[in-house]
């Protein structure tokens, strides 16, 4: 895994995808994108982050709970999962726990997103990525578990 810098504010920063005319993977007819689960209560932050990876290329989807990342898991099976740490009634790890639970879904990479620091016990080669964040920083993230997306003039 690459170390990335976490220091800016969870705001767009400006990137090369600013340049770039980019639609959303759903629209862009592209069937061979990265699926990425995005878990967090926050309906602001984890449509921030759909819409960023979509941009990037990602078909990105949102899960506001423990139930429903389960079973959007299972159904469209991510490449990778970002899950916020702290949620109502269930954290971040209880939601690794349950997907490392299922056969389906156990080889799927997580990585715990928090502005405290997540105890992790148990949960050996999670890794942690601080809120608040840049989002160039989250795409790198998810390029170090994701093979890269293919670029609007390739679609």
């Amino acid at each position: 895994m690459v170390a990335h810098e976490h220091t800016a504010m969870l705001e767009p920063q400006p990137s090369y995808w600013d340049a770039v005319p980019c639609l959303p993977s759903h629209q862009s007819g592209r069937k061979t994108s990265a699926r990425v689960l995005v878990v967090d209560d926050d309906a602001s932050i984890a449509g921030l982050l759909v819409d960023v990876l979509e941009g990037a290329g990602y078909r990105a989807y949102h899960a506001s709970n423990r139930q429903n990342a389960l079973t959007m898991a299972r159904v469209i099976h991510p490449e990778l999962i970002l899950t916020d740490y702290l949620m109502p009634e269930v954290d971040g790890r209880q939601v690794i726990r349950a997907l490392r639970a299922h056969t389906a879904t156990r080889d799927i990479p997580a990585v715990l997103m928090s502005s405290t620091r997540p105890r992790t016990a148990g949960l050996e080669g999670v890794p942690f990525l601080p809120k608040p964040f840049n989002l160039d920083d989250v795409l790198g993230v998810v390029r170090d578990y994701v093979v890269e997306p293919l670029t609007p003039s390739e679609a």
